[in-house]
């Protein structure tokens, strides 16, 4: 490979061939990397200066040539200035990040950042596994992590001096004072830039030429630009532009919400402090099924629910019985050796929950067939692109078991278990 003595000698003579382009064209940096024609001429200058007899004192050594061939082999000199020219004015941190989601297999929840854009930006990419970042405007602090919980923690910090704006629980007028978190699509694969140096930099873009479609999305009053970018638009498409450009669509709002708790104070000795907490949570529970309406208290204030989440769930897990059970009467639907009529999964104990209620729901609904699965195994058989994972000791397979329109339940203690999530998004264009 080159030494760093052998990059610089060719650095110095990309250097030396911009220098006489500006001079013969009074150009600024930026105007030559928007004009493809202009990067176009810089690339045959440095070429001539590769091939002209001096090539050799300017850097142009044995140790490039494995990498700079005939234009038969498709890495002329010419080739190479040009990948090197359009490299210094395009890979800026969302154009690099999008490069290696396009290239990359698997799934990913990242957060990149360089040295020289470290002081304005941060690039977030989420692929098969979550990515939420939450906006404290008044604290004026972003926070992110691939736990939706995670980013709650700033609610119960408070910050030294006075909280700008006023309170944050009393701003009843003005959406952009509460709390908001964005949750990337994981599912179909997202990039997120998060830029706070402002417009207004050396060339007032914050992206380089390839990505400018992209429209800047501003929150934090106004402090910091939002760019995004999802993989299921189809990278370097006409259709990276047809993507929603209201971002407060997308938003939960994290304060005046009944539906999101703080987190809890820390406590000296947690494993007693979750035992003190478990007849209250068993009552919570009880009431949660007994109560039609409940109230949660969020701050000094508190707000009725119209609804338990519980009973919602029971309630629509009763409607997709009924419609499996009445398809077999009706000979809508026919039994079938492989067929699965009810799903259930989930990791560890809550595996273990899943497989007692398989047990309960096979005893109530016999003639159904009702199996429970480990998420793992479940990802491993169905989510990991072509790679797929056999189950080895197991009689599950994708030849064994047909889930088309299956009832799945999945049973998750946080609802934000790597697996479980990944079986969520995995079942939802076939499953119910």
């Amino acid at each position: 490979l080159p030494s760093k003595a052998d990059y610089d000698s060719m650095a110095d003579l990309f250097e030396a061939a911009l220098l006489e382009f500006q001079t013969e064209s009074p150009l600024s940096l930026e105007r030559v990397g928007a004009d493809s024609s202009h990067r176009t001429a810089l690339a045959q200058r440095v070429t001539d200066k590769l091939t002209n007899g001096s090539a050799s004192a300017a850097g142009y050594s044995a140790a490039f040539a494995p990498f700079i061939r005939s234009e038969e082999d498709g890495a002329s000199p010419f080739h190479f200035c040009q990948k090197v020219i359009n490299a210094f004015w395009d890979n800026d941190l969302f154009f690099s990040v999008k490069q290696f989601m396009t290239f990359a297999t698997g799934s990913f929840g990242l957060s990149v950042s360089s040295s020289l854009d470290a002081h304005r930006q941060l690039c977030l990419a989420s692929r098969g596994q979550t990515i939420s970042v939450a906006f404290y405007p008044q604290k004026r602090i972003v926070l992110f992590g691939s736990e939706q919980a995670a980013v709650k923690a700033g609610m119960n910090v408070e910050f030294p001096g006075d909280a700008i704006g006023g309170d944050m629980d009393k701003s009843h007028l003005d959406v952009d004072n509460d709390v908001l978190r964005l949750d990337l699509n994981d599912l179909g694969g997202e990039i997120c830039l998060l830029d706070w140096g402002g417009r207004s930099g050396s060339d007032g873009h914050a992206l380089s030429h390839p990505n400018r479609h992209i429209q800047p999305q501003s929150t934090m009053n106004d402090h910091v630009d939002v760019y995004l970018l999802q993989e299921s638009q189809s990278f370097g498409s006409k259709n990276e532009s047809n993507q929603d450009t209201l971002l407060y669509h997308r938003m939960t709002k994290l304060t005046r919400n009944p539906l999101i708790t703080p987190l809890k104070e820390d406590a000296e000795d947690t494993i007693l402090q979750d035992i003190r907490d478990i007849p209250k949570l068993c009552k919570d529970i009880q009431d949660d099924w007994k109560v039609h309406t409940r109230r949660e208290r969020s701050g000094s204030e508190s707000a009725a629910l119209p609804f338990s989440l519980n009973r919602l769930t029971a309630w629509n897990l009763g409607r997709c019985l009924k419609q499996r059970l009445n398809a077999y009467v009706d000979n809508t639907l026919t039994p079938s050796p492989n067929r699965v009529d009810i799903l259930l999964t989930g990791c560890e104990v809550s595996l273990w929950l899943a497989e007692q209620f398989a047990s309960d729901l096979q005893k109530s609904f016999p003639k159904l067939r009702i199996v429970a699965i480990s998420s793992n195994k479940l990802l491993g058989l169905f989510g990991q692109e072509d790679i797929n994972v056999p189950t080895v000791g197991f009689t599950t397979s994708s030849r064994t078991l047909n889930y088309d329109d299956a009832i799945v339940l999945i049973v998750s203690h946080s609802g934000g278990t790597f697996s479980p999530l990944g079986c969520s998004s995995l079942f939802q264009s076939t499953t119910r």
